[in-house]
Parts: structure tokens; sequence; C-alpha cells
């Protein structure tokens, strides 16, 4: 299993854990609460904190793999490395927002008085994947 595989893994094992210690925690809502020591809040607390710094880990470990990999792009075809996230972040849109995305960007090159080339924003439905 690659890295991110794992972290994606891993955290979605601490969401299962804590959705099933809220539902744990609610079940008993009707009956008396009984109330919390220090002592649990702060383990509780620690035991988050310690979940969110391994989180925080994962998160930067998978922040430095995306970067290499759009570094192997920048530097196999020469491309800007923001214009290639901006492009993969495109698709990730839906059809509406790619819409919006492409009206702001006409209309903000044209404020700034950049010439844009209309053919990238025709609908051909060849062109779209």
């Amino acid at each position: 299993m690659t890295t991110a595989a794992q972290a994606n893994a891993d955290q979605d094992k601490r969401r299962q854990q804590a959705a099933d210690a809220a539902q744990s925690a609610g079940a008993g809502q009707g009956a008396e609460a009984k109330p919390f020591t220090e002592a649990e809040k702060a383990a509780e607390v620690a035991e988050c904190l310690g979940q969110l710094q391994e989180i925080k880990g994962n998160r930067e470990q998978l922040n430095k793999e995306n970067a290499a990999i759009i570094e192997k792009l920048e530097a196999k075809f020469g491309w800007n490395r923001h214009a290639v996230r901006a492009a993969i972040g495109y698709t990730e849109m839906s059809e509406k927002k790619q819409d919006a995305y492409d009206k702001t960007y006409r209309e903000v090159r044209a404020a700034l008085g950049q010439p844009v080339q209309e053919s990238l924003f025709e609908s051909d439905s060849a062109v779209k994947h």
C-alpha cells in the first residue's frame, strides 16, 4: 500500500472510531449524564491532540508527495507548476463551477488588460473529457 493510501486508510479508521465514540456518548442522552472529571477531560484532549498531530504529519507527507509529482511534470515538460495545479483543479470541478471559473478568468484578464484566447472557452464536447 502506498504512503498516501495508508494515510487515507488510517484517517478513515480514525474517523470511524470518532463516529463510534460519538454515538456511544450520545446513546445515554435520555438518562442523566455523568459529569466528566478533569482527568478524563485531560486524557481525552491529549489523545485527540495526538491524533491531530499524526494527521498533520500525514498531511505534510502527502503534500511532499504531491509536490514531487508536480515538480516531475514541471521538469519533464517545462510546465509551470501553478498552471498544472490550476488545470488539475479545474478537472475536479463540476461543469457549473468550470463555467464560473472560465467567466471569472476572462473578466479578470480583461480588467487587467491581458489578452485572452477565446477558443480556450469554447464548449466543444470533443475537447472536454
